[in-house]
């Protein structure tokens, strides 16, 4: 009787775990299902049925506390709508990080920075990309030191290596082998990258290269693993060492038509054959540019090309001629097709020449209407500024571009004083467009006595929504001042921090809340803040063509070098402070060509 009562007493003991056993297996096996079901959708266009399995996996995982596949299954939401809807995307990575920081998932939060910054990747703003991938890793660093993001990392090498910073993109590997628990194929990423890096600028580095493909071939015999980045090395491998057959074998085989082309016509350009050389580099143009507009570049391009090849075929005819013992039919013969080849030659670069004059008459046409949209944008910031008692103000911009997307603009309306300094997405003409239209929203809405505030939220709304099919936007920085009293209210719409100079270290970043661009997300209510005085303190204001200014050794100017010349200053007036800087800036480039857009404006109220 004691040993069925003890029995019974143990089975109603473990019955509870023995199912709670059970439940989380299940709860385990309904999310590898869902994960599957997500996955063999997301490289397809039926944007309903994914989101839909992807919500199944995350209500999945919050059942299972999975943090990690939660967010990592958002992240692939986000990146999967900004694929087909970049406003919407957005919006799904702005939604994550708000939730993390509500949720204080620190997982989370690195997570959201790490998809906009391949969001910013993909629409072509690779600093601020850097920018948020250096903020996630000091992030990761602080709270998750033991958690592995290595595609932190190899997103920023990949930023570097872009932009042939070999040195940069080689300090973001060596920190990523730091990263605990590396997985073979996380290591084996690491080396393939250091092989690019090899390669990302001349003189190729041969014992970066050889170093680590060496290293990388050992793991792949190892482990048995391989990828499409892994074997592109070996087409590296090949031209280092003069196999060019085997470079030219391997380069047909890349399923990448830019990348194909580029490694076939290398490799008949290292083994002499111009004609074929010739013909690729027209393939390899033409995927190149198929997603571009710059047609007159592609022309010149192609008529230089053209020439190069018929000359070098010119020269391994004449070479080929001398070194042979002819009959006096063969020598005939090769008069004859010697000719037939100078004829063919001179035609072609005829034809060539023809079609240069036509590339720079086009040209010209282009550069003549580029300096006159110049001229009416130039036109649309004011040159002329107040000259009134207790108010001294100075502004300067230069468009990198022929018309560029940076603004300017103020408004005087008896003592009160509107003014603000903004940054569009993009350069050139569309961003030119863009700028015209929210010059045109700031001084409309300024006359109607609005707080910065409302503008912004009004300018918003009027430039965002269907109507901004290509997703552009516009930093803005926006401020309303009392010329009597100096009190300011103002509004940061995701703009770069101004100075404000004077007070107990002489100068520093003005703190402010950090409101969206505009242009992003419509219906949005954008938030105010004021300063009950600046009187007497010098406000700097600019775009980040500033502090984003590189050198030759395409080193930025940075932060700490901008607050530095404005802490060292002696203010004379505002159009001072504004030279001061124009030759600092000019200094440090030392001739390097501008990068970006670059203004600023200075105001005191005295």
């Amino acid at each position: 009787m004691n040993k069925i009562i003890i029995s019974i007493l143990i089975w109603l003991v473990c019955m509870p775990c023995m199912v709670a056993a059970e439940t989380s297996k299940e709860l385990e096996e309904a999310k590898e299902e869902a994960k599957k079901e997500a996955g063999a959708l997301f490289d397809t266009n039926e944007t309903e049925a994914y989101t839909e399995k992807v919500h199944k996996l995350m209500d999945l995982c919050l059942k299972a506390n999975d943090e990690e596949l939660y967010y990592k299954s958002w992240s692939n939401l986000a990146t999967f709508t900004f694929r087909h809807n970049p406003q919407k995307g957005l919006k799904v990575a702005e939604e994550m990080r708000d939730y993390a920081k509500e949720h204080d998932s620190k997982y989370g939060i690195i997570t959201a920075l790490y998809t906009q910054a391949n969001m910013s990747v993909n629409v072509g703003m690779d600093d601020r990309a850097a920018k948020l991938c250096k903020q996630a890793i000091e992030y990761k660093n602080q709270y998750l030191p033991k958690v592995n993001f290595t595609h932190l990392y190899w997103m920023l090498a990949k930023i570097n290596l872009v932009k042939f910073r070999r040195e940069e993109a080689l300090e973001a590997l060596e920190k990523c082998q730091q990263e605990p628990d590396l997985t073979p194929y996380q290591q084996m990423n690491i080396l393939a990258y250091k092989c690019e890096a090899a390669f990302c600028k001349e003189p190729v580095d041969s014992i970066l290269f050889m170093t680590n493909y060496t290293e990388l071939q050992k793991m792949i015999k190892k482990t048995g693993k391989t990828s499409e980045f892994f074997t592109s090395q070996n087409i590296h491998y090949a031209e280092l060492t003069g196999q060019y057959d085997k470079m030219l074998e391997l380069a047909h085989q890349k399923p990448n038509k830019v990348l194909r082309y580029e490694g076939i016509y290398k490799a008949y350009k290292h083994m002499g054959r111009w004609k074929e050389a010739f013909d690729t580099i027209h393939l390899y143009v033409m995927a190149r540019d198929s997603a571009r507009t710059a047609e007159t570049r592609r022309q010149t391009e192609m008529s230089s090309l053209e020439l190069e090849a018929a000359r070098a075929e010119n020269e391994a005819q004449t070479l080929r001629l001398k070194n042979q013992q002819l009959t006096f039919v063969g020598i005939a013969l090769g008069i004859l097709a010697l000719a037939v080849f100078l004829f063919i030659f001179m035609r072609s670069r005829h034809r060539a020449a023809m079609r240069l004059a036509e590339v720079k008459a086009e040209q010209e046409r282009i550069q003549s209407e580029l300096r006159i949209a110049r001229d009416i944008q130039m036109s649309m910031v004011p040159g002329v500024f107040p000259e009134i008692e207790g108010l001294d103000m100075a502004a300067y911009m230069n468009p990198a571009k022929e018309v560029g997307g940076d603004l300017y603009g103020f408004l005087l309306q008896g003592d009160k004083l509107y003014f603000a300094v903004g940054d569009v997405s993009g350069k050139g003409v569309p961003a030119s467009l863009f700028m015209a239209q929210a010059t045109r929203l700031f001084q409309t809405m300024a006359k109607q006595g609005m707080m910065p505030a409302e503008i912004c939220t009004r300018m918003n709304d009027a430039l965002s929504g269907k109507d901004n099919e290509n997703g552009m936007f516009v930093t803005l920085w926006l401020g309303l001042v009392d010329l009597k009293t100096g009190h300011l209210d103002y509004c940061n719409a995701g703009h770069n921090p101004p100075v404000i100079v004077g007070g107990d270290h002489h100068g520093d970043f003005l703190e402010m809340i950090a409101n969206a661009p505009i242009g992003l997300w419509p219906e949005l209510q954008y938030e105010g803040e004021e300063i009950d005085s600046i009187k007497n303190r010098l406000l700097f204001i600019y775009t980040d063509g500033l502090n984003e200014a590189e050198n030759p050794q395409q080193e930025q100017f940075g932060d700490d070098r901008l607050l530095e010349v404005l802490r060292r200053t002696n203010f004379e007036n505002a159009q001072q402070v504004i030279e001061s800087l124009k030759q600092e800036v000019e200094a440090y480039r030392n001739g390097a060509e501008p990068n970006d857009d670059f203004t600023m404006m200075c105001v005191k109220v005295c």
